[in-house]
């Protein structure tokens, strides 16, 4: 699996809030944090939750409002795919899945639309039957680390 720390930019960004205000937040106590061995802030994703349910920020207002093409999203995917970047397609999921998508958003609009595609492309012989085949394990391996990700979370705030 990846590793699983954002730094304070990309909470700042996730937020929508300037880097200072994280790092006031994390001095203040509000969101916890992990020091990095050069003594940078590392935010897990489950402090990340945590922080925004207990602030009452609803998740799915920050996918609202960071919403991007869905096209482009499944193309990336697909990239990652023929990349054999399991990891990469693992972290985009956490990033959106973080920002509020649903999990049936990210079947039905993400995951299956790049699975389509890579159909697409065997079927118009763009890439060959190992490509689309080796493509396919690698969006399964992914979404498996996903699942453990978020059933992580889960077993972490049910305690």
């Amino acid at each position: 699996m990846i590793k699983k720390d954002l730094n304070t930019k990309q909470v700042s960004d996730l937020f929508g809030v300037n880097d200072s205000t994280v790092r006031r937040w994390a001095m203040a106590g509000k969101i916890k944090c992990l020091p990095s061995a050069g003594g940078h802030r590392k935010f897990s994703y489950d402090n990340i939750i945590a922080f925004a349910n207990k602030q009452g920020i609803k998740l799915n207002e920050l996918y609202k409002s960071t919403k991007t093409s869905q096209t482009n999203n499944s193309n990336q995917i697909l990239k990652y795919a023929l990349a054999q970047d399991h990891s990469s397609i693992e972290k985009f999921l956490i990033e959106i899945y973080l920002k509020g998508v649903p999990l049936s958003d990210i079947m039905d609009n993400y995951v299956e639309q790049a699975l389509v595609k890579l159909q697409k492309k065997l079927d118009l012989k763009k890439i060959s039957v190992a490509e689309e085949h080796i493509g396919r394990k690698i969006i399964s391996k992914s979404l498996n680390n996903f699942k453990l990700s978020i059933n992580q979370k889960k077993i972490t705030n049910d305690k």
